[in-house]
């Protein structure tokens, strides 16, 4: 019994000599340790490995969500910011990318203007004059001259229209115009109408003419330009009593410009000649086109007659006042 105890208290002698001779460090080392979780998130968002998205130098246009439009260069990137230079303005932004809608390359007109000033949705008429764009397909359209002189445009498809003008609500015309795209920014179209006394009671010539045109436009829906011609063929019992013929051919030609000043309004400039009469007349305007569904024109017209025009009080030079209406329905 004595032999055991004397074993016992050499074993325990021996493992205490052991003991106090390994460091306490390597005792809680691990030899596979756990990894730091926060540590690699830290590394794997680590900006130095982030790739631009965005090529420096170009000019772009930036949409927020909350509708501001930035223009400039992007001089650096990270990846939850951009850094925009307007170097017309001198000035510097910092725009946060989950709150950028769109980004858009300076240089896409098309996009850029619909962008900063939104679609021109009554891009159809100059002042009397119209364009070559196409047609809202299941629409109807008002242009209203004066309150007098009104023209109605049913779209059956975006390419066709019938249109119908009344004079002091009486109809005195019916035609169909069309319109086609023929590349980015360029647009055919024309129309074929006829105009006549319909009353049933009519006496005289029921017929008073008829005529033709075609328009070439080019442009976008803010900033645009057509040029048109055609033919009327007027009766020559009702306009021209001098004539032989029972009709009277009479060309004409007109060319018209819309340019956006800003997302509210458009200037439209507009001009027509009548060779055979040496005739003709000009217009300036302004179209107030916020809203979508209808639009108000203000402008003047002066009337050129052999070009012997002074600028006197006469008939000849005093302007003619020139307001309009157009509605969508």
């Amino acid at each position: 019994m004595l032999k055991k105890i004397q074993t016992i208290l050499v074993c325990i002698f021996a493992f205490t000599r052991l003991y106090s001779q390994i460091e306490p460090d390597t005792l809680l080392q691990d030899k596979h340790p756990t990894p730091n979780i926060l540590d690699s998130i830290v590394k794997n968002n680590d900006t130095t490995t982030f790739k631009d998205r965005y090529k420096h130098g170009l000019k772009y246009v930036l949409k927020t969500k909350s509708g501001q439009v930035f223009i400039g260069f992007i001089v650096g990137e990270t990846i939850d910011f951009l850094n925009v230079e307007n170097r017309t303005l001198h000035e510097s932004y910092e725009l946060r990318k989950s709150e950028i809608a769109s980004i858009k390359l300076f240089s896409d007109r098309k996009s850029y203007e619909a962008d900063v000033l939104g679609e021109n949705y009554h891009a159809q008429n100059y002042l009397l004059a119209s364009s070559a764009f196409l047609f809202d397909e299941g629409k109807v359209n008002s242009h209203n001259h004066w309150f007098l002189l009104e023209n109605l445009d049913y779209a059956f498809t975006k390419n066709w229209a019938i249109a119908v003008n009344s004079l002091a609500f009486y109809p005195i015309s019916l035609g169909v115009k069309f319109a086609y795209q023929v590349g980015d920014m360029n647009y055919l179209g024309g129309n074929v109408f006829s105009f006549g006394n319909i009353w049933p009671n009519n006496v005289g010539a029921a017929l008073w003419g008829y005529g033709v045109s075609g328009k070439f436009t080019r442009g976008t829906s803010n900033r645009n330009f057509t040029i048109a011609g055609g033919l009327l063929g007027l009766n020559s019992d009702v306009f021209y009593k001098q004539s032989n013929l029972p009709y009277t051919n009479v060309l004409f030609t007109n060319a018209a410009y819309c340019g956006r000043i800003s997302s509210r309004v458009a200037l439209n400039l507009e001009a027509w000649w009548f060779p055979k009469t040496q005739t003709g007349f000009c217009g300036l305007g302004f179209k107030f086109v916020k809203y979508n569904a209808s639009c108000w024109s203000f402008g003047c017209y002066g009337i050129l007659n052999n070009f012997n025009n002074k600028v006197t009080l006469n008939l000849k030079a005093i302007p003619i006042p020139y307001f309009g209406l157009t509605q969508k329905f």
